[in-house]
């Protein structure tokens, strides 16, 4: 058995791990990825026939993570510690400072062995969400009313102190994030790949004083909201926005809500459950049926409101500093 370590890893390496990392999450019922842009990898191979392979990937803040796939077939043999002893023995030549998060699905037997075995400890756990959204045609005007009844109306009226900006419009301070966007911000035009910068935006004299610190790339965004019917322009200067998030498409039917956050000082307010009904009555007039988002553990004020908005947990990936 050869271990083989690199940080330029061949076509062919990749294309057996992705082939590897398929295999074991159809074995263990999980869903991750292996990652096709890593700063370290390392394989184990036997004539040309691979039963491991690791990945090391920088994070944020000097912390780079982990993850590896071993076929099942090959599993307590003792391939993760051959690779994890040259992870480590890289990391500590190259990024001496940096700590190291172990991601695991606690789910699949090997991977809680493992790390148990290896005394890692738990640092926190993501949680992958889910939630189904209705079309248009099976949503009747009684069941939305109905579920809409505890909310403030966002429609667009002068007489509603809410509305929902829509835009893809690439963010100032990031302009290569999203290159896709274009033009029309019609979430019944997404198509994957697009990412869609949303705002709930409320009446200016309905909150006072609150933090607007963190909304200053929004404020560029065009002010046509497209809705159903022609396009609402409202008097900007009037409105700011008090949740923000980012819904990148990623299926014909499939998209992720991601970077949800809520102005500083109208926390616990109920705006976030606002903003998440307006969306997903925007959405039934898309193609996108299913919504992801994840969200970390000790966010206990999200992971209530997305799971009193209708979110289950469909993954929970455990994160391990070791």
């Amino acid at each position: 058995m050869k271990i083989l370590a690199t940080t330029t890893p061949t076509s062919h390496q990749i294309a057996q791990a992705d082939k590897l990392c398929t295999l074991c999450c159809q074995f263990d019922h999980i869903s991750l990825d292996f990652p096709e842009q890593a700063s370290w990898y390392g394989f184990a191979v036997k004539e040309d026939t691979l039963f491991s392979a690791m990945a090391l990937f920088e994070e944020e803040n000097g912390l780079f993570s982990l993850s590896a796939f071993t076929l099942p077939s090959m599993r307590r043999q003792g391939l993760f510690s051959s690779l994890l002893e040259e992870a480590v023995s890289w990391l500590e030549t190259n990024h001496p400072q940096a700590d190291l998060d172990i991601i695991a699905d606690l789910s699949c037997p090997a991977a809680a062995h493992t790390l148990s075995a290896l005394e890692a400890e738990l640092w926190y756990e993501d949680f992958q969400m889910c939630r189904s959204i209705p079309d248009k045609t099976s949503v009747s005007r009684a069941s939305v009313s109905a579920a809409s009844a505890h909310l403030t109306p966002v429609l667009p009226a002068s007489a509603s102190p809410f509305f929902l900006r829509i835009s893809q419009e690439t963010l100032k301070d990031s302009p290569d994030a999203y290159p896709s966007a274009k033009s029309s911000c019609l979430l019944a035009d997404a198509v994957p790949s697009d990412c869609f910068y949303l705002a709930l935006c409320a009446a200016s004299d309905r909150f006072h004083g609150f933090d607007a610190s963190g909304i200053s790339s929004l404020t560029h965004v065009p002010d046509t909201i497209r809705i159903s019917g022609p396009p609402y322009r409202p008097d900007t200067s009037d409105f700011s926005p008090v949740v923000w998030a980012h819904l990148t498409v990623t299926a014909s039917d499939t998209a992720w809500l991601h970077d949800v956050e809520t102005a500083k000082g109208l926390r616990g307010r109920g705006l976030a459950t606002q903003f998440l009904h307006a969306l997903f009555s925007r959405l039934t007039d898309s193609p996108i049926r299913t919504l992801f988002l994840h969200v970390t553990s000790d966010n206990l004020p999200a992971v209530a409101v997305y799971r009193k908005t209708g979110f289950y947990t469909v993954q929970t990936l455990s994160h391990f500093l070791y």
